[in-house]
């Protein structure tokens, strides 16, 4: 995928993307387009965004740092906390 997508600049939410950068790892294609059309792994992805968007993570990498009861949401906060913990 990370070929594919910036080196090759090929979407990476199309179905013929993914199944082109399957079939380069050696994945079974047909299982693979029957996993992605799949209505579980569809529910799967949608828990995974919505649980992203509650999180403030709207671009892709994204890190988040949970620790107990408190999130901090991106990079930049974190290390503005980092600096005032010493």
């Amino acid at each position: 995928m990370q070929t594919a997508y910036y080196q090759q600049a090929k979407n990476p939410s199309l179905p013929e993307t993914l199944q082109a950068c399957a079939r380069e790892i050696g994945l079974n294609e047909e299982v693979f387009i029957e996993d992605l059309r799949s209505p579980a792994i569809e529910s799967e992805l949608q828990h995974q965004m919505q649980l992203a968007r509650s999180m403030d993570a709207y671009s892709y990498p994204s890190l988040r740092l949970v620790h107990n009861q408190y999130r901090i949401s991106g990079c930049d906060r974190l290390f503005r906390l980092s600096s005032h913990a010493e």
